[in-house]
């Protein structure tokens, strides 16, 4: 499978816009979009600065998704972010739409406090350079 990471909103709306357009028609399989938040700390330097542009100038998480299940209507669409969003936000009301979430600051062992609150999209795992063996075989 190949995909492809982009913020949402970046580097505004219009040109979010047209880049959700290219993939849509390109050869990708999926494509994770990237929630801005206001303390990016688990990416790097681009996709802070990315973030906090985006942030600066303003954004709904709700207009960022609903516009990427609209216009990938041919890819599968997965949503990266952070405990704080997830925790404050209502993902589930795009469940069967979008095919889980990347919680960028959450490890592994902690994702059924979501679930044990209601989550129904599926939370993707992920290995990290500090997991240990016995996460690596969980996941």
């Amino acid at each position: 499978m190949k995909g492809i990471y982009i913020v949402g909103g970046y580097p505004d709306f219009n040109r979010f816009k047209n880049v959700l357009k290219l993939l849509n028609d390109s050869n990708v399989d999926f494509v994770e979009i990237g929630i801005p938040f206001n303390d990016p700390v688990a990416d790097g330097g681009v996709i802070s600065e990315a973030i906090n542009q985006v942030v600066s100038k303003g954004f709904k998480i709700s207009e960022i998704i609903d516009l990427a299940i609209d216009m990938l209507c041919n890819k599968k669409v997965y949503i990266m972010t952070y405990s704080n969003i997830v925790y404050h936000f209502n993902f589930n009301r795009y469940f069967n739409k979008i095919e889980g979430l990347i919680i960028a600051d959450c490890p592994f062992k902690m994702h059924k406090f979501f679930y044990e609150r209601g989550l129904k999209i599926p939370i993707v795992p992920f290995i990290a350079v500090n997991s240990n063996i016995k996460t690596i075989k969980s996941i």
